[in-house]
């Protein structure tokens, strides 16, 4: 039993545990080779930027990225702008 006085963390060491298993979404970063969840938009261990997913923007008014799903920006609500097909 893990006692907080003891000294210990009462956690395994980092090389008893098991591998992640990779999940849809996660992501492996291309700079340090580690494994991120899908949630994390810069790498948990460098800090490296994740690659852009398909149809995710940036709101013209707060710069946040947002997800493809979303058609009004979820930090200051602005609608998405359309894409101006360019001939």
């Amino acid at each position: 039993r893990f006692h907080p006085w003891s000294g210990g963390s009462g956690r395994p060491d980092r090389q008893d545990r098991p591998e992640p298993e990779m999940r849809e979404g996660d992501w492996i970063c291309s700079s340090c080779n580690g494994l991120n969840f899908k949630f994390r938009r810069m790498c948990y261990s460098c800090k490296n930027l994740r690659p852009r997913r398909e149809g995710e923007w940036n709101c013209g008014h707060c710069n946040h990225l947002n997800d493809a799903k979303n058609t009004s920006c979820l930090r200051c609500g602005e609608e998405q702008e359309e894409e101006v097909e360019e001939e």
